[in-house]
């Protein structure tokens, strides 16, 4: 009788345990799952900081090229970009 006894407070002692460490990685789970759902949110605003970063990059180069064809225009007048920028 003894001998059962010791033996369901062993099992008894070893369910806890288990229990403990399915609670402990249930939390790191959980506490994982939200620092993807962050750094998910977190890429999502910085791809749509790309794009319009990227279109303002787009809009600009269309003045670029502007400047570039009036100095090539007037190369005796204007050696760089800045030159066109200075007078104006």
């Amino acid at each position: 009788m003894i001998k059962f006894s010791t033996f369901l407070q062993e099992n008894e002692k070893k369910k806890k345990r288990a229990d403990e460490r399915i609670a402990n990685e249930t939390k790191v789970i959980e506490d994982k799952d939200s620092e993807i759902s962050k750094k998910k949110e977190l890429l999502r605003i910085l791809k749509d900081k790309h794009n319009k970063i990227g279109n303002q990059v787009k809009t600009m180069k269309t003045y670029e090229n502007y400047l570039e064809k009036v100095r090539e225009e007037n190369k005796d007048e204007y050696n760089e970009l800045s030159d066109i920028l200075r007078r104006y």
